[in-house]
Order: structure tokens, then C-alpha cells, then sequence
């Protein structure tokens, strides 16, 4: 697995939610959405909430996202 290296755009993303304490993020698949979300609930101090579309994304989400 390459290791991940945010974009200018997705640092962005991070560094808003972890300012704002909210995030939405709408993109285009395979854009990097779930990378940029695991880089981001690590800094943040709060729980967060993760919507997955299916049980197939949300299984793939659980392995990869902080408990």
C-alpha cells in the first residue's frame, strides 16, 4: 500500500474540519474522500460521524477508521 500524501485541496479539507468541527465533503469516486477522512479524524479531538451508502463501505470504513 503507497502511503497516502494529501493534495493541496485535501489538506484544505482537513485543516477546515478541524476548525470548524464539520465537514462535507463532495467529490468524485476514487478522488481520495476516505483518505482525506482517516488523515482527518485523527486530528480531531471530537468523535466523529462517518455515513457509508452501503454495508460494503461502511465494513471498509471500520477497518480503516480510529475506534
Amino acid at each position: 500500500m503507497s502511503k497516502f500524501k494529501p493534495t493541496k485541496e485535501q489538506l484544505t479539507c482537513t485543516a477546515l474540519a478541524v476548525k470548524h468541527s464539520i465537514i462535507k465533503i463532495n467529490a468524485c469516486s476514487g478522488s481520495g474522500k476516505t483518505s482525506v477522512l482517516v488523515q482527518t479524524s485523527k486530528k480531531l479531538k471530537t468523535k466523529s460521524l462517518y455515513l457509508a451508502f452501503n454495508k460494503s463501505m461502511a465494513t471498509e470504513a471500520s477497518d480503516k477508521f480510529p475506534s
